[in-house]
């Protein structure tokens, strides 16, 4: 018998669909396959991260991150499964909360330091400011 090949996506469909599986208290679906690369010692996979396993081509690595695009856990359909960096996919989810968002005012502010000078609280970028450029070291 030939050795299975984990990067052919519709033989690993086929596969899964015959598997015991299981809910993680996080809410991720796991399938047990013992002889997968990603199985854990007690033969437990995250389904979501088999499936980006066969779509990549490639052994997934630390820094690869898979993102279900509609926001559903237990949705591991192929269409609905990104692999991306950590960093990328913290950015999906989290953006960076502190920038400016798209429908936000920017309002004229006063400076930090106590001079009363006004200026709009986000720069060209889109970065919150508290000072005006060299006012931070005032004392």
């Amino acid at each position: 018998m030939r050795e299975l090949d984990w990067h052919d996506l519709p033989t690993v469909l086929e596969i899964l669909a015959g598997v015991p599986r299981g809910v993680t208290s996080h809410g991720y679906v796991r399938v047990k396959l013992p002889q997968h690369p990603l199985a854990t010692t007690n033969g437990w996979a995250y389904e979501h991260r088999v499936i980006a396993f066969a779509k990549s081509g490639h052994r997934l690595t630390r820094s690869d991150s898979t993102h279900h695009i509609n926001g559903n856990k237990q949705d591991n359909r192929p269409s609905n499964i990104a692999i991306t960096n950590l960093g990328t996919h913290t950015r999906m989810h989290f953006g960076n909360l502190h920038n400016r968002q798209a429908d936000e005012e920017n309002p004229l502010i006063p400076c930090v330091c106590g001079c009363r000078r006004l200026f709009f609280r986000y720069d060209g970028r889109g970065r919150p400011r508290k000072y005006l450029r060299g006012h931070n070291a005032r004392h």
